[in-house]
């Protein structure tokens, strides 16, 4: 005779996993991805930061360097222009001056040759003073008594105790992973909220507030370029006096 298979013959018994158990390796499961990603995030989330300083102290050169070959800096690009349209990222020829004698637009990317967003995809806002532009309309440009106009504050309110910059001649700003004030490629412009960091920082006048804190939602990156900075680049390649 053949021999029968053994098998068990308890009712209901089965060899896999029951429901309560399916769930408990699920909760482990999701326990040990949330422990993981959140380092991750947090590190990709660094080296955006960190790209898009690289990116800003790349178009401060960019900048100085545009100084010494044109003896001015250039005009803000408009930042409602569509990426691929007419005048995109390209600095126009004279300069639209708002309140406290300031220029501010996005960074002229295509004039420049540099990339046209940071690292979270916003284009970048750049501020220069009146004087030290090199528009075509301008004879002469700037000189040694030339003196920037934009002022940085550590926070707010905007008072001397609080300021970090007295009289810039250019500013550029990443808005940082909200992009709360930002242009995008589109041309259209993300809200700046009720922060009033922000909103000092979006509002189109003299006054930036470069604040880190290690708790805080505030995420703009600001670099500028001290006065006597720049002249002293401009005496070197003999664009001064």
């Amino acid at each position: 005779m053949k021999s029968r298979p053994i098998y068990s013959e308890t009712p209901g018994a089965s060899c896999g996993f029951s429901l309560v158990e399916l769930v408990v390796v699920l909760l482990v499961l999701g326990l040990i991805m949330a422990g993981v990603m959140g380092p991750l995030s947090a590190q990709q989330e660094a080296r955006r930061v960190n790209e898009s300083r690289l990116t800003l102290d790349a178009a401060l050169e960019a900048l100085a360097g545009y100084a010494m070959a044109n003896g001015g800096l250039p005009c803000p690009a408009v930042g409602t222009i569509a990426t691929g349209s007419n005048g995109a990222g390209v600095a126009p020829a004279n300069c639209v001056f708002g309140p406290g004698s300031v220029a501010v637009g996005v960074l002229p990317w295509v004039t420049l040759g540099l990339p046209e967003n940071d690292a979270w995809g916003h284009r970048m806002t750049y501020a220069i003073a009146l004087d030290f532009d090199a528009q075509a309309s301008k004879t002469p440009k700037f000189t040694l008594n030339s003196t920037g106009r934009i002022d940085v504050y550590t926070r707010l309110p905007q008072i001397n105790t609080n300021r970090q910059v007295l009289g810039a001649p250019m500013l550029i700003l990443s808005h940082g992973k909200r992009g709360q004030g930002a242009f995008m490629s589109d041309g259209s412009q993300i809200a700046a909220g009720t922060d009033p960091r922000v909103i000092e920082n979006a509002d189109g006048d003299r006054s930036f507030v470069s604040q880190t804190t290690a708790d805080d939602d505030f995420d703009h990156i600001i670099r500028w370029m001290a006065t006597p900075t720049l002249m002293a680049k401009m005496v070197q390649a003999g664009k001064l006096p």
